[in-house]
């Protein structure tokens, strides 16, 4: 809920005899458009289902149920977890930089699958730090030291991603094979987690300190770190892999954007593996 209006601000503290309770109230006018950053994600989000063409279909609007899934996931998690307001405003922004980014990439799919190798991996790149950047000027449009690691995060864990992605194609040898690429992209998942972490903490220790001293006694803290990460990014995109196997329409963006070939079917008992081509040159030979 936006507010709009008069503001009154009270200080209060309980001083005893020492003075009153409540100090002089402020007044502060909030104008609406104070609150227009807020939105700013949401627009990206809004954008991506509107502007592409192919989007223009009804069941381009299913990308929102994995996106309130792991919304309701994640308000239930922090509650679960105890996380202090002062930290869940950072934590909000990664979470939504890569639930709001992935629902992008999905929604931006046919258009990534025009592209090929390196420029697909690149633009694909670029829509999630677009989408994390925007998350971050809606939490906090005052940009900090401190946002720009978070956007480095969320840019390197949304790399991370898209390559699980790739080496989990690979591991299935190119077929569509829903149980064993998701164990693959698991895989990658997990141990990418680790890498990322790891090289981003040494990358910064080496530049604020003068030698790998430090190093050590954290390296296996920081590992557990990447695979907790890794995890909890591979949980926030089960949800739309599952869409990706269930719903027609996504399906086929899952499986031209990966280049995944349908799995040859099983021969029934009693039949022939051999395809039906092969059979038929075999007898005009």
């Amino acid at each position: 809920m936006t507010v709009v209006g008069e503001l009154k601000i009270v200080p209060s503290a309980d001083i005893g005899q020492l003075g009153p309770h409540q100090g002089e109230a402020l007044v502060y006018n909030w104008k609406w458009y104070y609150s227009v950053p807020g939105f700013l994600l949401w627009l990206v989000l809004i954008l991506a289902l509107v502007l592409p063409t192919s989007n223009h279909d009804r069941r381009a609007l299913l990308v929102l149920v994995p996106l309130a899934a792991v919304n309701l996931l994640w308000l239930l998690s922090k509650k679960v977890l105890g996380i202090p307001s002062s930290s869940a405003q950072q934590f909000d922004m990664l979470f939504q930089s890569f639930a709001v980014g992935v629902a992008v990439l999905w929604l931006m799919a046919p258009t990534l699958s025009r592209c090929k190798g390196i420029a697909r991996l690149l633009l694909s790149m670029g829509i999630v730090a677009a989408t994390a950047l925007a998350s971050s000027l809606s939490y906090n449009p005052a940009f900090s030291t401190e946002t720009s690691v978070l956007l480095i995060l969320v840019v390197l864990f949304g790399a991370l991603l898209l390559l699980s992605l790739t080496a989990a194609r690979w591991g299935c040898g190119g077929c569509y094979a829903p149980l064993r690429l998701m164990l693959w992209l698991g895989l990658w998942t997990l141990l990418g987690g680790a890498v990322t972490m790891l090289g981003f903490f040494i990358v910064v220790l080496l530049t604020l300190s003068s030698g790998p001293q430090h190093i050590l006694p954290e390296v296996l803290q920081v590992a557990v770190v990447g695979l907790v990460f890794g995890a909890c990014l591979y949980l926030l995109n089960l949800p739309y892999m599952i869409l990706g196997f269930v719903s027609p329409f996504f399906r086929e963006r899952l499986q031209t954007c990966l280049k995944l070939e349908p799995a040859a079917p099983m021969a029934k008992p009693g039949e022939s593996a051999v395809p039906p081509a092969a059979t038929v040159r075999q007898h005009g030979e």
